[in-house]
C-alpha cells in the first residue's frame, strides 16, 4: 500500500511537471533562394542583384583565387558591399555592368580590390 502511494505521488508529480511547462508554438519557416549563373562571375552578379539595389562600395576579388573572396567577406560586410569577381587581366562584362547598375544614381562608387589582382613590378 505504501509502495502504491509512492508510485502514484511520483506519477502525479511527473505529470504535473509537464503540465506546468507552457507549450509554445513556433512558426519558423525556412526560406531559401538559390542564386546561380553560368559561371562564378555571373553567380557573384546574381548575388549582388539579389542583395543590393545600390551601393557606395563594391569589393573586387580574383575569380581564380577563391581565398580572396573568402577573406574579403568581413570587409564587404563592414561596408555593406557586394563581392564581385574579376579576372586577373580583364574585367568581365557582367561585372562591369553590375558596377554600373550599383552606381545608377551617379554616386561615387569606391571599389576595393584584392591585393592579388594588383600587378607587381
Amino acid at each position: 500500500m505504501k509502495r502504491t502511494k509512492i508510485i502514484l505521488i511520483v506519477c502525479f508529480a511527473f505529470l504535473l511537471t509537464f503540465l506546468a511547462i507552457p507549450v509554445t508554438k513556433v512558426y519558423a519557416q525556412t526560406m531559401a533562394v538559390r542564386l546561380s549563373g553560368q559561371d562564378r562571375y555571373q553567380t557573384a552578379v546574381a548575388v549582388s542583384r539579389e542583395g543590393w539595389t545600390e551601393s557606395h562600395y563594391a569589393v573586387l576579388a580574383d575569380g581564380d583565387n577563391f581565398p580572396d573572396a573568402i577573406t574579403a567577406a568581413p570587409l564587404a560586410m563592414k561596408y555593406d558591399a557586394p563581392i564581385l569577381l574579376t579576372a586577373k587581366d580583364n574585367l568581365p562584362e557582367e561585372t562591369s555592368n553590375e558596377l554600373r547598375r550599383l552606381n545608377s544614381f551617379g554616386w561615387r562608387l569606391s571599389v576595393i580590390i584584392a591585393s592579388s589582382l594588383l600587378k607587381r613590378s
